[in-house]
């Protein structure tokens, strides 16, 4: 059937079309009478038959074009985030089809867009490399374990070790692979069950073989859970407890097996640890439930071994664990007694063992929450309260010169400076409390400097801008203070603009305002621009924190002073610390 085509009527690309259908002998067009349009009609009947493939040409554009809006709008989000490879393409289904248009449409892609797409392939790879790397490695020592046992009647006893050596690798290898897992930050939730999958598939199939005869091989099933747990975490709550109430159940039927096995019931102990803190956001009740079953078993353990050093460190932990979660409910005199049986065990373990690390972190936790106990009690305990904060202060720093590229014990050993600074000033000490808060507002300062894309140590910075304006308008000084908010200000901006903003201080916004008054004639421009020269100033009249002089051991003149402090901390709590060094 021919149709009449006036140009008059379509735009120039439509009429441009025609004549290549024209030219190209798709369609024929008969000449057209004085005034009128030519009359097109098909050229032949091959054109009609060939609209099938037409029809899956058109279908291929269009995945073509669904396909390349997701790349581009992933690749916005990839430029406008700064290009970091957390933005790239993950792996899975949209990395294959990306890498498929890049393959059959690639002058249809901007060269940037090519770029982008390989380096979200080169990522997928080397992971995808590393995971089946790992499961290779992972089914390899499985069937040497399982070849050894086969043979074992053959050589019982060689076997059998032969097997155990095995054994324990797989172990080793679960332990370091879940623990580097979870610090990965940018691994999918596809990427951790494909290996989770993977890995447990052979320690399944080495279970079935020598199970039997190994009545402990489901610790190691146990420990797969539980490490695959950890670093579901903070990706997957649900499909962490579900892995972590599997180790559970598998440790506890250990546990039921071997009666008389005390490493066993650590074991348990440590499950409801880790549940208890999976729980803890949104469900306190269940979380404390959890706490308190690893609190029953591990007293039971220090009774049983009382000169157990890590059974006694945990005791201490999940006692303190227990003091927090019953001060988040207000439930402060249960608090109370929690923090204080894990501070007499922490005093007996540290006398006995003054210049162990293990007891001078824990020791410094209970002083801290014994310590802010005193701290928001009667007036009369706040000088104890003062001194348990030096003390913890005096531990931290002797941690710091142990480990002084421990950016975490830096950070405590701020928030022990912090406390030093709000009970001094309670206790009318001006003085004492800005220098304690100079020092703090400095290490929080490097700690930002040394590790830009951590929103904790800038949150805590932020704490400690606020701070040292808050002491500076205290002492009358207001084009200081508006000094330091100007700044935290800004930081508060960017955290915000990161959801991370701080959680329990307050916006400095409305605190500037409330000094605009007092700063005047000078504008917020005038202090911004002279600010490094107000706040410099403001500090040096402060004074020099003892931690900053050069060449001065950190703990040098606090150790001696802190060492009186535990024992006559210990006199006064008798019996329990007595007991725990006897």
């Amino acid at each position: 059937r021919a149709v009449a085509f006036d140009r008059g009527r379509f735009g120039s690309e439509l009429s441009d079309l025609v004549d290549a259908l024209v030219a190209n002998r798709v369609l024929l067009a008969d000449k057209a009478e004085a005034g009128s349009s030519p009359l097109l009609r098909i050229a032949h009947q091959r054109v009609l038959e060939s609209w099938s493939r037409a029809r899956r040409l058109i279908e291929e554009q269009q995945d073509f074009f669904r396909i390349r809006e997701d790349v581009e709008q992933q690749f916005r989000r990839w430029s406008e985030g700064g290009e970091r490879r957390q933005l790239l393409i993950p792996p899975g289904l949209a990395m294959a089809e990306a890498d498929k248009i890049a393959r059959d449409y690639r002058d249809d892609l901007t060269t940037p867009m090519v770029s982008f797409i390989r380096a979200s392939g080169r990522r997928a790879r080397a992971r995808q490399s590393f995971f089946a790397g790992l499961a290779i490695v992972f089914a390899g020592i499985a069937a040497v374990a399982l070849l050894q046992w086969r043979e074992a009647d053959q050589a019982r006893g060689e076997a059998v070790s032969s097997y155990q050596s095995a054994k324990g690798t797989v172990d080793q290898l679960i332990g370091t692979f879940t623990g580097r897992l979870a610090l990965m930050k940018e691994v999918s939730l596809d990427t951790i069950e494909t290996a989770f999958v993977e890995i447990k598939r052979s320690v399944d199939l080495l279970g079935e073989k020598a199970g039997s005869s190994d009545p402990l091989f489901n610790q190691t099933r146990a420990d797969l859970a539980l490490g695959f747990a950890n670093t579901y975490k903070k990706r997957d709550d649900g499909r962490a407890r579900e892995l972590a109430g599997e180790a559970l159940r598998l440790r506890q039927d250990l546990a039921r097996q071997f009666p008389t096995s005390l490493d066993m019931l650590w074991l348990v102990s440590k499950s409801h640890e880790f549940i208890s803190d999976l729980e803890r956001a949104t469900d306190m009740a269940a979380a404390e439930a959890h706490v308190r079953e690893a609190l029953t078993l591990r007293r039971g353990l220090v009774t049983a071994q009382p000169n157990n050093a890590v059974w006694a460190e945990g005791l201490s932990k999940i006692l303190v664990r227990l003091g927090d979660m019953q001060r988040a409910q207000k439930r402060y005199p249960d608090a109370a007694r929690s923090y204080e049986e894990a501070l007499s065990l922490s005093l007996g373990w540290f006398l006995r063992h003054p210049d162990e690390a293990t007891w001078q972190r824990e020791l410094s936790w209970a002083l801290s929450k014994v310590g802010t106990d005193r701290r928001h009690g009667p007036k009369t305990g706040w000088p104890e309260g003062l001194r348990m904060f030096e003390t913890e202060l005096c531990l931290r720093r002797r941690l710091i010169e142990r480990d002084p590229a421990n950016k975490l014990v830096q950070a405590d050993v701020t928030w022990s400076l912090e406390r030093v600074s709000q009970m001094r000033e309670m206790l009318g000490d001006a003085k004492g409390a800005a220098l304690a808060a100079l020092e703090a507002y400095r290490k929080r300062a490097g700690l930002v400097d040394l590790d830009q894309k951590d929103n904790d140590f800038k949150r805590y910075h932020y704490r400690s801008l606020h701070r040292m304006g808050q002491l500076a308008a205290n002492a009358g000084l207001p084009h200081v203070a508006v000094a330091y908010w100007i700044e935290a200000d800004q930081l508060f901006k960017r955290l915000d603009s990161e959801k991370a903003t701080p959680r329990d201080v307050p916006a400095v916004a409305a605190e500037i305002e409330k000094l605009r008054a007092a700063i005047a004639p000078r504008t917020l421009d005038d202090i911004a621009k002279a600010s490094p020269s107000f706040r410099s100033a403001y500090e040096t009249d402060i004074g020099e924190p003892p931690a900053d002089r050069a060449g001065q051991t950190a703990s040098t003149e606090c150790w001696e002073t802190s060492l009186a402090t535990v024992s006559e901390l210990d006199a006064q709590r008798g019996l329990t610390s007595r007991s725990a060094r006897e």
